[in-house]
């Protein structure tokens, strides 16, 4: 990281989902980034998971075999994390495949 942040004439992006991330950082390198922009990204909200798993469900599984009631169930219990839900639906997809089932049932505990 230091020799990075010695680079003239270059932009670094960094991306973290801690904010904490500098904390452990040797002294030399977190003065080097003293003067970073800082955005943070809010949570998704359950309608944008909903949209975000519809694609997913319409580039990856059959339409027909994960219904939008499920979905909505999928992104209002990810807490706004679309890693949560993404991960979820794949589980849910996993399962279906090995019971051979049609289509996911919802079960998951409210």
């Amino acid at each position: 990281m230091y020799d990075l942040s010695r680079f003239q004439n270059a932009a670094i992006i960094l991306i973290a989902n801690r904010e904490d991330v500098f904390t452990d950082m040797d002294d030399r390198i977190r003065s080097s980034f003293s003067a970073l922009e800082e955005i943070r990204f809010k949570p998704y909200t359950s309608d944008q998971l909903f949209d975000i798993l519809q694609d997913r469900r319409k580039y990856g599984l059959r339409d027909d075999s994960v219904t939008d009631s499920v979905l909505k169930l999928i992104a209002s219990k990810s807490n706004g994390d679309a890693r949560v839900a993404i991960s979820t639906l794949r589980k849910a997809a996993q399962k279906q495949r090995k019971r051979e089932t049609q289509c996911v049932v919802a079960s998951l505990k409210a």
